[in-house]
């Protein structure tokens, strides 16, 4: 779908209460298209389960909506458990924002970020989340740039983190 059929998507997720799973990989949808999508996943209550997709302008758009979908899941409000960002050139930058909003997300279980450019530095962003999150149970990163020093700081932080069941 592009802008137009998210759009449309976007509309009738604000009103939608059965909705939980939402798949938009492989799509192109722009810059309008990811604004709609943000701003109705902010009224819909019952998705849990969101995975975006690759050819999108996720992290091209004005105040990124990438950050904006972070922002999100600090809230109370959120209902989110399940994201994922696999294929999605999500690099060291967003890997820190991303670890900034686990330390404080109560609803996130499963993160996926496979094939993304995540380096060390990322890793020791998400390994110092770790630290503090007790919700996320499965995180995902086959096919990162982690290196050894972020697979050091990753293994660090199983030594904290009781609630992490499954590290890809």
């Amino acid at each position: 779908i592009g802008d137009e059929g998210a759009r449309a998507l976007a509309e009738s997720l604000k009103g939608n209460q059965s909705l939980t799973v939402l798949h938009l990989k492989n799509n192109n949808i722009g810059a309008e298209g990811v604004r709609a999508m943000y701003d109705a996943l902010k009224e819909n209550e019952t998705l849990t389960k969101l995975e975006w997709g690759a050819r999108s302008d996720f992290c091209d758009v004005e105040a990124c909506a990438f950050a904006k979908v972070l922002r999100g899941l600090k809230s109370k409000d959120a209902t989110l458990t399940r994201l994922d960002f696999s294929d999605e050139s999500i690099g060291d930058v967003e890997a820190r924002a991303l670890a900034d909003t686990l330390k404080e997300n109560m609803t996130l279980t499963e993160l996926n970020l496979d094939r993304n450019n995540i380096g060390g530095e990322g890793a020791r962003a998400l390994a110092d989340a770790l630290k503090e999150n007790k919700t996320l149970k499965q995180l995902h990163l086959t096919r990162n740039e982690i290196g050894d020093e972020g697979a050091r700081s990753l293994a660090d932080a199983l030594k904290e983190n009781k609630t992490l069941t499954q590290l890809h």
